[in-house]
């Protein structure tokens, strides 16, 4: 009978700028929207790497994705079984679309996918449910099907008793009680499914809901459902969503295509910027605004600096302009090379 318990896992957020571009910013919030999507059924769900100080054992803040993952093991052994190991990640490069890995080790390693049925079979649900979004493509290449990846397929398998996925190794030890899945949101490099990657809410609503559907699609119906809390999200205060227009003026401001909300405007930016001044990462675009994180940093000659994401930039009450970024924070844009280069 399912528990419907899960442990998660930001991908990278224990090591130090793995993964993909901002991937280590994202993870966290994503495995908090499905953390929420989780408990509003009536689930429960722990992420290893969070930081309240609780004392459920999920603090982990050193050591890489394989002790990571170990620490899940001992977690389960107070507050498990766990129905579901998940791991949140978003892919890099040109190849684009969502994909599931479940653990495929060395033969003779008793971790194969021989041995890991129900692991595929929530691979294979979960991308079916991510499909039928009808958002981010699948991964084409896959043996197993379009979007369900073997972990030979992600280059780290190597030989008997060579290299494996640090995470399949370190669940090793609730293999039998638990299902392992790495799922990869797409491809940050690819700008269709950058705009939904970087969109909160296509994670908490759209994402996060597929899988926990695909979970209940495993593991049976959840015992009941709950109001959710936009707090439990763990985001600054999200920009209203805006409707797509044009600029009337272009003497208005420097910009191409803009979106209009009440009597602001904002524009699309949709690249990468380098900040080249120590700056904060504001919750709205105002001197005065309370901080999320920690400030950007510039190059020095040990550290090439702070780079992220810019989706959409903004006019601020006070002239000057903004980036907001996916993780519903604002960067003041003259404190980057925002314009240098165009």
């Amino acid at each position: 009978m399912a528990e419907h318990r899960y442990i998660l896992s930001a991908g990278h957020r224990n090591t130090n700028r793995g993964g993909a571009t901002d991937e280590i910013n994202w993870t966290f919030p994503s495995c908090k929207a499905l953390k929420a999507a989780i408990e509003a059924r009536g689930g429960k769900a722990f992420i290893i790497q969070e930081v309240d100080g609780g004392g459920d054992g999920t603090f982990f803040v050193s050591g890489g994705r394989q002790a990571c993952a170990e620490r899940c093991v001992t977690v389960a052994a107070e507050h498990g079984p766990f129905d579901a190991y998940i791991s949140s990640h978003y892919n890099g490069g040109r190849s684009p679309g969502f994909h599931a890995i479940f653990p495929d080790g060395w033969g003779g390693s008793g971790d194969t996918k021989t041995h890991n049925p129900k692991d595929v079979r929530l691979c294979r649900a979960i991308r079916d449910r991510v499909k039928a979004t009808n958002t981010v493509g699948m991964l084409s290449w896959t043996k197993d099907s379009p979007g369900v990846m073997s972990e030979h397929e992600s280059g780290a398998v190597s030989g008997i008793e060579g290299r494996r996925l640090g995470e399949m190794v370190g669940t090793h030890g609730f293999r039998s009680s638990t299902a392992r899945v790495i799922i990869e949101a797409g491809s940050i490099d690819v700008a269709r499914e950058r705009a939904f990657i970087t969109d909160r809410h296509w994670v908490r609503h759209v994402y996060a809901e597929a899988v926990v559907d695909a979970l209940e699609d495993i593991f049976g119906p959840f015992p009941e459902r709950r109001p959710v809390d936009p707090d439990e999200e763990n985001f600054a205060k999200p920009m209203p969503r805006p409707v797509l227009t044009q600029f009337k003026d272009r003497a208005e401001a420097d910009v191409p295509a803009a979106i209009k909300d009440g009597d602001d405007w904002y524009f699309w930016i949709g690249r990468e910027v380098t900040v080249t001044k120590q700056t904060k990462r504001m919750q709205f675009a105002d001197d005065d605004a309370p901080t999320v994180g920690p400030d950007l940093m510039p190059a020095t000659s040990d550290d090439p600096g702070d780079q992220f994401f810019a989706a959409w930039g903004g006019i601020a009450k006070n002239g000057r302009l903004f980036a907001h970024t996916f993780w519903e924070t604002r960067v003041w844009l003259d404190d980057t090379d925002f314009g240098m280069s165009d």
